[in-house]
């Protein structure tokens, strides 16, 4: 199982969204598969498909903006 990501979900996103941290030198078979480049990524998934990627530091806001519009 992945580990939960450290920080707590938004308050307004609880029972919305599941967030995991990944260690992609430690995983990076699983970085390869979803083209993880760079650190930071955000991999947004929805029924098990890729909805959308985004890379770089993301506000609170740009993070609810980005799982708003995917």
């Amino acid at each position: 199982p992945l580990p939960k990501h450290p920080q707590p979900v938004p308050e307004e996103l609880e029972g919305q969204v599941a967030v995991y941290n990944v260690d992609v030198d430690a995983n990076s078979d699983l970085a390869m598969q979803y083209r993880v480049m760079s650190v930071p990524s955000l991999l947004l998934f929805k029924d098990g498909q890729v909805a959308g990627q985004t890379v770089g530091y993301q506000s609170a806001d740009e993070i609810k903006a980005f799982i708003a519009n995917n």
